[in-house]
C-alpha cells in the first residue's frame, strides 16, 4: 500500500471533488520499481516498504539537500513542453521533527546559450507558513503569496499523517493547495514565466516521506489576458485591465474580485506620467474558542485521557481586504467583508450581549462560512475627481482622498489569475446644491421586503427635486436588524461606540462620508405593516472612535422621527408620501407607505468632531459616519445609553435611499481661550468662523443666556459671499457678572431657513485671591492625553488654577510650579503578593515611594485602592469599621479585605515605610 492509500477513507470521500483533476496523466512516480540502488537520487534517499512490497521514498538528509541528484528530475518525452498541468504528490512529515519541505518546479526559459536557462518556482510546505517562496530569474507583476498555517484548518501539520500537495499551473499562474484531515487549503499562488515545465525536485534540511507523484496535463485556457463570463472580464493570467478616464468625466468605477486569497494592485495613472500603486490583500482573523478535547489527566497515580473543555485558536480566514497605498501619508484601510469579530462580545469575558437578540463572538465564528468570503466579494472601487485631486469610495463608503495637481487619466486593475472586473464605467457626477446621494446597496439587509415592488425604479434619479440613489428591493435596509452586540466593557471602553463603516457587521447600517457640516438628510423609506414593530427612524451623524480610545463619547448627532403607519390624513412636517410598496409575508400580500423624509441634522452639536478632532479610527484623514437605526435607548443612572439601540424595540422602517445635504456656509465657533473661562476683569470673546462652499448669503444670530435662561445679550450680522471664502465674526458678550452662561448661535439662509445651530458655554469667575497653595485639598483626575484629552499643561494648568484645584496627575512639581500643582496621591500600591516575594516587593515599593517624594515633596497621600479593587469589586471592610482577622500565614491574595493589613501584605510594609520616611503622614 502506498502512502496515498494511508489516507483515511473519510478523507478520500471528503476530497472526492478535488482528489483527481481532469486531464491525461503524463508522469506517475510510485517508487515501487526501485531496489537497493536508486540512480538519479541523492544519498539522503532510500525506499521503504509498508506493508512489504509496497514502497515509498524516505528522505533523511544530514544537512540541507535535494531528493533528486543533478538539480532536478528530468521529465520523460511524453511530459515535456507542458504549460498547463497539475503536479500532485503525497507527503508525510516525521513525528517530533522539524516539518518543512520545498517543492521546486523548473521551467525552461532559454536554450540558446551554452547552458540552458531555467526559472525555478519554489513552493514551501511547512508547519509555520506555507506558500510560494519565490520565482528565480523572473520578475512577476504581482508578488507571490503564502499563508500562515496558524490561520488555516490544517494547523498543525501533524507528523506521521499523510497529506496531498497540489500545484496547478494554468494561464502562466500557479495555485498551490494542501489536502488532509478532510480539508483542502489554498496556501498561495504566483505568476510564472511563459515557459514549459522541464523538471522538478524536492528539498529540505529535515526528513519527510514521498509517494505517488503525478503530473496531469490540463486544458489550456482561452487565449488572451481576459475571457468573458457572465458580463465579467476574468483574468487568464496576471494581467491589467485598464479603465481610461476621459477629460470630461469626473467619476470612474468598477466592480472587482480577487477570486482567491492573495493580492492584486490598483494603479492610478496621472496626466504627468506618474503612477500610484494601491495594493489590495486579503486578510484573516481568528480567536480562541472553547472546544472539547481529550487531555492527559493524572488519576490514581496514572495518566489517563479525559474529555475537557479548553480554549483553542480557531482561524477565521478570508475575513477582509486591506488597502495599502491609498494615502500620500502612511496608513492603511481594512474593509471587513466578513464581520469584524472584535465587535462582538466574548460571553465568558463580558457575559451575554446587552441586547438579548444580539450575537457574540462564538456564534459568529461558528457560522463563519455563511458570510461571504473576502476573496469572493465583488467590491466596488470608485474615484471622484475634483479640482484638488480624487476621493476614494469603496462599496459606497467614503475611503479618504489623495490630493494631486495632476489629473487622473486612468485606473489599471492588475489582477491575479481568476480575478475579475465588471461594470467598469466613467461618467459625470453632478453635486449641485450640496446634495450627496449615497449608495446603500453594499449594506443590503432587506428583511421581509427583499422582493418588494416600489413605485420608483431603482438607481440614480431625482425624486421631488432631491437626487437619490434608490436601492433595489433586495438591497434595502431593515432597521429592525440593528443590534448593539458588544457594548460597554472594562469600565471606560465600549464596542458599540468603536465601530466603523468598514466593520462588515450586518447589524450596523452605517456608511462613511467626507467630513463636512451636513444640515439634513433625505431618507426614502417604507414602514412595514407589523404592529409588533415601531415606526421609528433615527438618523445619526458622528465619527466613532477606536476601542483604544474608549469609543465615541456623547458627541453624536441623533435625530429621531416617528413615522405614520399609514399615509392618511395630514402627515408630520417633513414627511412626503410617494405611494405604496407591495410585498408579501408568509405568502400573504401586504402594502406599506413609501415616504421621503426630511430629517434635520444637528451638526452644530458635533463641531468638535468636524473641525477639531485629530484622531481618526479607520481612515487617517477626516471623515464622518452616517448611520440609520430605530428607537434609541435612554440615559440610566449609572450609564448613558441614549445613543444605543433600544433592546426592547424593533423598528418597522425599511430604508431604500439616503441623500445628505451640506450647508452652503459652515459655522465654527472658536473661543478666545481654551475652556472659554474668564475672570470678570477680562473680556470674554468668541469668533464665529463662516466658510462658504459656494456663492451664498446668510445671517448669523447669537444670544447669551444666564443660568435662568434669561437673555442678557444678543447680536446679529449678515454676510454675502460672491464666491467660496471665509469670514470671521468677533463676538464679545456684554456681561460682567460671575456665573455660567450659554451662547446660542444660529446660522440662517434667507431661502433655506436654518442651516447650522451651535450651543456653547462660557464662565466668568471672580479674581483668584486663594492663598492655600499646595495646602488646597481639591483634586481632580486629569487624563493627561489618555482618551483623547489634552496633554498640554499650559492649557490645562490655567483652568485648574482658575477652579482652585492644586492636585492632579501632573508629571512633577517642577512642571506644575507655575500653577502650584502637585499630585493627588503617590503611586498605586494595590495588588497582593505571595509571601516569598514580599521582601523584594517591599524594597521595590520603598524605592518607588522615595522617588515619588522627591518629585512631589508636597504630596500627603498614597493610593492603595484604585477603581475596581483588582477585579474583586469589594471595598476593605475596615473602612466600614469591621475588624477582619488574618492569619500570619495568609498570602492575602483573595477577595477578603484582610489583604489590606495582613503581615504578609506589602501594604503593611509600605505603610510602615511611608510613616518612617515621611513622618508628617
Amino acid at each position: 500500500m502506498r502512502l496515498s492509500a494511508l489516507l483515511p477513507l473519510a478523507l478520500l470521500a471528503c476530497l472526492g471533488w478535488g482528489a483527481r483533476a481532469a486531464g491525461q496523466v503524463v508522469f506517475h512516480e510510485t517508487f515501487n520499481h526501485y531496489g537497493i540502488a536508486m540512480p538519479g537520487f541523492s544519498d539522503a534517499c532510500v525506499t521503504a516498504e509498508y506493508p512489504p512490497s509496497l514502497k515509498y521514498l524516505e528522505f533523511r538528509p544530514a544537512t540541507a539537500a535535494s531528493v533528486y541528484a543533478g538539480g532536478m528530475c528530468q521529465l520523460p518525452m511524453r511530459a515535456r513542453g507542458l504549460t498547463d498541468f497539475e503536479f500532485s504528490f503525497t507527503f508525510r512529515f516525521l513525528r517530533d521533527a522539524p516539518k518543512t519541505l520545498d517543492v521546486r518546479l523548473e521551467f525552461l526559459l532559454d536554450t540558446s546559450g551554452r547552458q540552458p536557462k531555467y526559472a525555478t518556482c519554489t513552493v514551501r510546505l511547512a508547519a509555520d507558513w506555507s506558500g510560494v517562496a519565490g520565482v528565480s530569474n523572473f520578475h512577476p507583476q504581482l508578488p507571490p503569496t503564502r499563508v500562515t498555517m496558524r490561520d488555516t484548518p490544517l494547523n498543525p501539520l501533524l507528523g506521521g499523517q499523510c497529506y496531498r500537495g497540489r500545484l496547478r499551473v494554468q494561464g502562466n499562474s500557479l495555485a498551490a493547495y494542501v489536502e488532509g484531515a478532510g480539508q483542502r487549503v489554498r496556501i498561495g499562488g504566483a505568476e510564472l514565466p511563459a515557459a514549459p515545465l522541464a523538471g522538478f525536485n524536492f528539498a529540505g534540511a529535515s526528513g519527510f516521506d514521498l509517494d505517488d507523484i503525478i503530473i496531469r496535463q490540463l486544458p489550456a485556457l482561452p487565449g488572451g489576458d481576459f475571457r468573458e463570463e457572465s458580463g465579467a472580464a476574468i483574468a487568464n493570467r496576471a494581467a491589467e485591465y485598464l479603465l481610461t478616464i476621459p477629460p470630461a468625466a469626473n467619476v470612474a468605477r468598477a466592480k472587482v474580485r480577487l477570486g482567491a486569497p492573495g493580492a492584486m494592485r490598483i494603479n492610478l495613472r496621472w496626466d504627468d506620467g506618474a503612477a500610484t500603486p494601491i495594493t489590495v490583500t486579503t486578510v484573516n482573523s481568528g480567536l480562541d474558542l472553547p472546544v472539547v478535547k481529550s487531555v492527559p489527566v493524572a488519576r490514581d497515580g496514572q495518566t489517563v485521557m479525559e474529555a475537557k473543555q479548553v480554549k483553542e485558536y480557531t482561524p477565521l480566514p478570508d475575513a477582509g481586504l486591506r488597502f495599502d497605498g491609498l494615502f500620500a501619508q502612511r496608513g492603511t484601510l481594512t474593509c471587513h467583508v466578513r464581520p469584524w469579530i472584535e465587535g462582538y462580545g466574548d460571553p465568558e469575558m463580558f457575559g451575554p450581549p446587552n441586547d438579548p437578540r444580539g450575537l457574540d463572538r462564538v456564534s459568529v465564528a461558528r457560522s463563519w462560512e455563511r458570510y461571504e468570503a473576502a476573496s469572493r466579494h465583488c467590491f466596488t472601487f470608485e474615484v471622484r475627481r475634483d479640482a484638488a485631486g480624487i476621493e476614494y469610495w469603496i462599496d459606497g463608503r467614503y475611503a479618504g482622498r489623495r490630493d494631486n495637481a495632476a489629473a487622473l487619466t486612468g485606473i489599471g486593475f492588475l489582477l491575479p489569475a481568476g480575478g475579475a472586473v465588471k461594470d467598469a464605467a466613467t461618467g459625470t457626477l453632478k453635486q449641485a446644491g450640496g446634495f450627496l446621494p449615497l449608495d446603500i446597496t453594499a449594506l443590503a439587509n432587506p428583511g421581509v421586503m427583499a422582493a418588494a415592488v416600489l413605485p420608483l425604479k431603482s438607481g440614480p434619479q431625482v425624486v421631488k427635486g432631491i437626487p437619490l440613489h434608490v436601492a433595489p428591493a433586495a438591497a434595502n435596509l431593515d432597521l429592525g436588524a440593528v443590534r448593539e452586540n458588544l457594548g460597554s466593557y472594562w469600565l471606560e471602553c465600549d464596542g458599540y461606540l468603536s465601530r466603523s463603516a468598514f466593520s462588515g457587521m450586518p447589524e450596523s447600517l452605517m456608511l462613511s462620508v467626507p467630513n463636512a457640516q451636513y444640515r439634513k438628510a433625505y431618507v426614502l423609506c417604507a414602514v412595514a405593516d407589523d404592529p409588533a414593530r415601531d415606526p421609528i427612524l433615527t438618523v445619526r451623524l458622528t465619527r466613532f472612535l477606536s476601542a483604544g480610545a474608549g469609543g465615541r463619547g456623547p458627541a453624536i448627532a441623533d435625530t429621531t422621527v416617528a413615522l405614520p403607519r399609514a399615509a392618511v390624513g395630514k402627515l408630520p412636517p417633513g414627511v412626503t408620501a410617494l405611494g405604496q410598496v407591495a410585498y408579501t409575508v408568509d405568502g400573504q400580500p401586504r402594502t406599506a407607505p413609501l415616504y421621503l423624509v426630511d430629517v434635520p441634522i444637528d451638526c452644530g452639536s458635533i463641531q468638535d468632531v468636524i473641525f477639531e478632532e485629530k484622531s481618526f479610527a479607520m481612515i487617517p484623514q477626516p471623515y464622518l459616519d452616517i448611520e440609520v437605526l430605530g428607537k434609541c435607548d435612554r440615559a440610566l443612572q449609572q450609564m448613558n445609553r441614549a445613543h444605543k439601540p433600544d433592546p426592547t424595540s424593533t423598528s418597522a422602517v425599511h430604508v431604500f435611499g439616503i441623500t445628505l445635504v451640506k450647508s452652503p456656509v459652515e459655522l465654527e465657533v472658536v473661543p478666545a481661550r481654551e475652556g472659554n473661562a474668564y475672570y470678570t476683569h477680562e473680556q470674554a470673546a468668541m469668533t464665529a468662523v463662516l466658510r462658504a462652499r459656494e456663492k451664498a448669503s446668510c445671517r448669523l444670530r447669537w444670544e447669551v443666556r444666564d443660568v435662568d435662561g434669561k437673555v442678557v445679550d444678543a447680536g446679529e450680522t449678515r454676510r454675502r459671499f460672491v464666491e467660496p471664502g471665509e469670514e470671521r465674526v468677533a463676538v464679545k458678550p456684554n456681561v460682567n457678572d460671575v456665573g455660567l452662561y450659554t451662547l446660542h448661535f444660529h446660522l440662517l439662509d434667507d431661502e433655506q431657513g436654518p442651516l447650522v445651530a451651535h450651543r456653547a458655554t462660557m464662565a466668568l469667575v471672580a479674581p483668584d485671591t486663594r492663598a492655600a497653595g499646595y495646602a488646597s485639598p481639591y483634586f481632580t483626575w486629569w487624563f493627561n492625553g489618555a482618551h483623547l484629552t489634552s496633554s498640554d499643561i499650559t492649557v490645562v494648568g490655567p483652568l485648574l488654577k482658575m477652579a482652585g484645584i492644586r492636585r492632579t496627575l501632573v508629571k512633577d512639581e517642577a512642571v506644575g510650579e507655575p500653577w502650584t500643582l502637585t499630585i493627588g496621591q503617590i503611586g498605586s500600591f494595590a495588588g497582593a503578593v505571595p509571601p516569598d516575594q514580599l521582601a523584594a516587593k517591599t524594597a521595590e515599593y520603598a524605592k518607588k515611594i522615595d522617588d515619588a517624594m522627591k518629585a512631589f515633596p508636597h504630596a500627603d497621600a498614597a493610593n492603595i485602592f484604585h477603581e475596581s479593587c483588582n477585579g474583586g469589586g469589594i471595598a476593605p471592610l475596615e473602612l466600614y469599621g469591621i475588624a477582619v482577622p488574618c492569619p500570619a500565614t495568609s498570602a492575602c491574595c483573595g477577595r477578603s479585605s484582610s489583604r489590606w493589613r495582613a503581615p504578609s501584605s506589602p501594604r503593611g510594609s509600605t505603610a510602615k515605610h511611608i510613616r518612617k520616611s515621611v513622618p508628617r503622614w
